[in-house]
């Protein structure tokens, strides 16, 4: 870490289900101008924090033991593609989460709370739960992908436990974005 870092709060996704996403994406039918994410950087993005000074990272992770005290490990299921912001123009490509979304959203309200006095103000978008693995720079209709997307709208690739919340270093480079886990904090710590 440097003196400021990019850093998000997230969930991270078992590689055997990163890497099913990764060649399902690589297989695609039409998918022409889309930039696969690797699977090590698949993730469930709870919270986008910007850039933050390094020596505010203990502080960002002790208010993540304190949002997980009580919370009991929890399974989601990846199922389903589809894009944003439709499958006509899409521009980003994800998987659907199933599963225990209640506590899921409980989860990621508790992480919005015990981060919002640290100058994080509150997302005022509503949270929907996906794992992004495509991007497309320059959206266009193409039939060929939206039916490869429609034919896997209920496609299973796997379930997973959602046992800790990870503060994530994000460094650009020409390759996209690296991933680096700066902390974490286990679920039903001090329960």
């Amino acid at each position: 870490m440097g003196e400021t870092f990019r850093a998000f709060i997230a969930v991270g996704v078992p590689p055997e289900i990163a890497g099913a996403l990764w060649e399902e994406g690589r297989a695609a039918k039409g998918a022409g101008g889309v930039r696969w994410t690797r699977p090590e950087s698949i993730h469930l993005t709870l919270k986008f924090l910007g850039g933050i000074p390094a020596e505010k990272g203990g502080a960002v992770i002790d208010a993540l033991g304190r949002a997980v005290e009580g919370i009991a490990p929890f399974d989601l299921e990846v199922r389903g593609l589809g894009a944003f912001p439709n499958d006509r123009a899409p521009r980003v490509v994800w998987a659907g989460l199933i599963g225990k979304l209640d506590a899921l959203m409980g989860l990621r309200d508790a992480v919005e709370r015990e981060v919002a006095p640290l100058w994080f103000p509150t997302e005022e978008r509503g949270f929907s739960p996906h794992l992004t693995f495509g991007r497309i720079k320059e959206p266009r209709r193409n039939e060929a992908f939206s039916h490869w997307l429609a034919e896997r709208r209920e496609k299973v690739f796997g379930r997973f436990r959602v046992g800790g919340v990870l503060l994530m270093e994000s460094r650009l480079s020409p390759g996209g974005s690296v991933y680096t886990v700066v902390g974490e904090a286990a679920l039903g710590a001090g329960s």
